[in-house]
């Protein structure tokens, strides 16, 4: 149990797919702006990629809902999974606040695809 190898695979989107014995899990890790700052984590479950696909989908749409009816209005909300829905400078859906910006629906149809990608990673080990 504890001589597991973790695998790890760079997804196109940004972060790392791990695969460790029969855990799989989406690793990000956001450093600070200068070395003083330790930066931050996120780790989504296999279980849970699901839902985050569900997520930035639904917090795209509101997005582009804000979008246009805000026009150039600074807003800031907060959508599904704690993501951050902003309008105006540096606008779009943040997986995590102020951390990996989808701005494009180029750019949230790689993150969907990568997610769709290592959830079916996630079943095949599951169900092996």
């Amino acid at each position: 149990m504890g001589n597991e190898t973790a695998v790890r695979e760079k997804l196109k989107s940004g972060g790392e797919l791990v695969i460790c014995g029969g855990d799989v899990r989406i690793e990000y890790f956001f450093p600070g702006p200068d070395r003083r700052y330790g930066g931050s984590r996120l780790m989504i479950s296999g279980r849970d990629i699901p839902g985050y696909i569900e997520a930035l989908q639904d917090n795209w749409n509101a997005y582009m809902d804000i979008r246009k009816n805000s026009g150039k209005q600074l807003v800031n909300t907060v959508g599904s999974r704690g993501m951050l829905i902003r309008n105006g400078v540096m606008g779009g859906v943040y997986l995590k606040p102020g951390h990996m910006r989808i701005s494009t629906e180029e750019q949230l149809g790689q993150v969907v695809a990568d997610y769709r990608y290592c959830y079916t990673r996630y079943k095949d080990i599951r169900d092996c």
